[in-house]
């Protein structure tokens, strides 16, 4: 489905609200113009990533039904990744740089930090 010019779409995935909270505050300090949906199960994040192209999506590793790897295993390419977690072994980044993420956000987040990493993956073409 194509955007508007200038017009980003991003889809956070999450279950927990707080977290969701803190990521819309962060796109919002962007002062990007972006559509925002969110999905707080793999279930639902797969429909609405089949029913919508997003150019950016916040994945979270772990999930209430399962890793949030799983999800990009189903060939679904957003333009950008950012692969958030508590923690990650070894092993899971190797399997998540493998499906091609390269953005990793540590929690707890810094605001700053997801800021600038936003900015950076989307470039200047969606400024307010």
């Amino acid at each position: 489905m194509p955007h508007e010019i200038g017009t980003l779409s991003a889809l956070l995935v999450d279950d927990d609200q707080m977290i969701i909270q803190e990521l819309v505050t962060a796109i919002d300090v962007t002062d990007l113009f972006m559509r925002v949906d969110h999905a707080d199960n793999l279930g639902q994040a797969s429909l609405k990533l089949k029913a919508h192209g997003y150019e950016l999506i916040i994945l979270n590793h772990k999930l209430k039904d399962g890793v949030g790897l799983h999800l990009l295993k189903e060939k679904i390419s957003p333009k950008s990744v950012i692969y958030t977690f508590s923690s990650l072994s070894d092993e899971e980044i190797k399997a998540a740089k493998a499906l091609g993420i390269n953005n990793f956000l540590p929690k707890p987040y810094i605001i700053e930090n997801v800021v600038e990493l936003i900015i950076s993956l989307v470039g200047p073409n969606y400024r307010k």
